[in-house]
């Protein structure tokens, strides 16, 4: 039959590439991710970005994560990394 599909039993599923968002709130760091279901995300600080510090582990379960940071020093950047 020209034209016709054969189903090879493959499953199909979407890859979430994950944004980070920062905001600043009175002293404090406000951090968004949005990825995947199911992936466990380690958040880090750092003061120099070379040593990374992490803060927090969370499991996403709702597609977005949220973590909030006091902010020390004169600077800090942060990251989150797929465990």
């Amino acid at each position: 039959m020209s034209g016709a599909r054969t189903d090879i039993g493959a499953d199909e599923f979407t890859v979430v590439a994950p944004i980070l968002g920062i905001a600043l709130n009175n002293g404090q760091a406000l951090l968004q991710l949005t990825g995947s279901l199911g992936d466990s995300f380690v958040w880090e600080r750092s003061d120099t970005l070379s040593n990374w510090t992490p803060f927090l582990t969370n499991l996403n379960l709702t597609g977005v994560l949220q973590a909030t940071n006091s902010l020390g020093g004169l600077c800090q950047f942060f990251r989150a990394r797929i465990q």
